[in-house]
Order: C-alpha cells, then sequence, then structure tokens
C-alpha cells in the first residue's frame, strides 16, 4: 500500500467510526474531534499523492498526535465496559497505527533509494 493510500483509508476509517461513535454517544459533542481530524487529514490526500515532502511530515505528525489522542476514549471505554465502543477505538488505534508503519517504510524506502543514488 502507498503512503497516500494509508491516508485516505485511516481518514476514511476514522470519519466513519468517529461518526458512528458520535451518534452511538448520544450526541456528545466531544467524539466529533476523531471525525473531524479524519477529514482534516483527507484534505492533505492529493499533496501527500503528489509526494510533497511537507505535507507527507505534517500527515505523520497529525496521524500519531491522533492516535496517542484515541488511547483516552479507549481507557473510557473499558472503564464503562462498553464492548462496541472498545472496538470502534481499537479499529482506529489500529488504522492509524497501519497508516504510521506505511509511512515510516515509505521514509526508510526513499532514504535508501537516495543514498544507494548517491554512490
Amino acid at each position: 500500500m502507498k503512503p497516500y493510500q494509508a491516508n485516505l483509508f485511516n481518514a476514511t476509517l476514522l470519519v466513519i467510526l468517529g461518526l458512528w461513535s458520535y451518534s452511538a454517544s448520544g450526541r456528545d459533542t466531544h467524539t466529533l474531534i476523531v471525525p473531524a481530524l479524519g477529514i482534516l487529514l483527507s484534505f492533505f490526500h492529493k499533496p501527500f499523492k503528489a509526494e510533497n515532502k511537507t505535507v507527507a511530515h505534517v500527515v505523520v505528525v497529525l496521524t500519531f498526535l491522533i492516535l496517542i489522542v484515541l488511547f483516552l476514549p479507549l481507557r473510557n471505554s473499558i472503564n464503562a465496559g462498553n464492548n462496541m465502543a472498545i472496538l470502534r477505538v481499537v479499529l482506529m488505534i489500529v488504522s492509524c497505527t497501519a497508516a504510521m508503519i506505511v509511512y515510516i517504510r515509505s521514509f526508510i524506502d526513499a532514504r535508501k533509494n537516495r543514498l544507494s543514488g548517491d554512490m
């Protein structure tokens, strides 16, 4: 999977699961943060696909921050014993983690290609 594809998949999943969480929470407005961040990530799709390095770094940092932020709802869901909420949050965490792995691998591959081209 290419980094821009991982970004779009992650953004889509964050929006869908975030809106599901919003609906399931009884319309608790703080649950709208995740879908809003997913929409923000989707705005970076075209520049990320065009291999804009600055955008790539912004996407990585934003994805990492989303990953960190998701641990609070996970803790709250575990404390409440809400299995569906736990499932939704775990899916979002897995998606962000997978996207981070794809991003980091692409950075490593780009660095290897750049270094092998210098020799």
